[in-house]
């Protein structure tokens, strides 16, 4: 795979030099075991060696949030996604994302989604 997307967006590749300290180092150790806590799993396909991050795009190609690995353990808080969106927790964004969920007790957003694409209807 050339991974040209990821090339042309910044998105960095681990190397044998700082994968170790990425994978092992301390925020990393505390991130998995928090996810260990909270029975949070994963699995090791894909390109292990390949940091990704964030894009939201809204129609018409607003840049809404934009966020980098620097290593393995880095990840964007969910309150800045839904900030991006617009969303607090309370709209229910948070916890009723499922497809076709209906927002929060405010009447939030209603969450619509085909295939593997998703957004938001007011």
């Amino acid at each position: 795979m050339k991974k040209e997307a990821y090339k042309a967006l910044g998105f960095k590749r681990l190397n044998i030099f700082n994968l170790w300290p990425s994978i092992f180092g301390k925020k990393s150790r505390e991130m998995n075991s928090e996810a260990k806590k909270n029975d949070v799993g994963g699995n090791m396909a894909g390109d292990g060696m390949q940091n990704g991050g964030v894009l939201i795009v809204e129609k018409g190609g607003k840049l809404l949030l934009s966020f980098k690995q620097e290593n393995a353990s880095d990840h964007v808080e969910n309150s800045e996604v839904l900030k991006a969106l617009g969303l607090s927790a309370e709209d229910g964004a948070s916890s009723g994302g499922e497809k076709g969920a209906e927002g929060g007790a405010t009447g939030g957003p209603k969450v619509v989604c085909e295939e593997d694409v998703c957004r938001l209807e007011k």
